[in-house]
């Protein structure tokens, strides 16, 4: 599974646009995979709070080398909607009001899986990195 998550920062006012993200809050943002059984195997830090997830995920380490770390394998990356769809990486169909009941029912299963497993580790990173004065 694949996500991303912001986490606060103070940004000196050159560089407050780049890393203001969608909820006006500046932070950097952290790309993280997990396997099934929820531990980390991949990390990619720093990205300034206004960048996508997908551009993220473009740039990342990760995303060259993605289809040959799972060649030969019938392993996939879950990732939600903000993620490109590849032959490695899985997100939930595109809603465009012509859904069938199958395919609402498919994506609906993906966003519940990488939310579930992601909400608990994102408390876990932000409380290990945010100072305790800060929270």
């Amino acid at each position: 599974m694949i996500d991303s998550t912001d986490v606060r920062l103070k940004q000196p006012l050159s560089q407050l646009p780049a890393y203001t993200n969608r909820k006006f809050v500046t932070s950097v943002k952290l790309q993280v995979v997990c396997d099934w059984s929820k531990k980390f195997i991949d990390i990619s830090a720093g990205w300034p709070g206004s960048m996508h997830d997908a551009r993220i995920f473009e740039m990342s380490s990760l995303s060259g080398v993605l289809e040959q770390r799972l060649e030969g394998t019938e392993f996939h990356l879950l990732g939600d909607s903000a993620y490109p769809g590849t032959i490695r990486l899985l997100k939930p169909y595109n809603d465009n009001g012509f859904l069938t009941p199958v395919r609402k029912a498919i994506s609906l299963i993906v966003l519940k899986i990488i939310n579930e497993s992601f909400y608990r580790y994102k408390l876990i990173i932000i409380a290990n990195i945010v100072p305790r004065e800060a929270k």
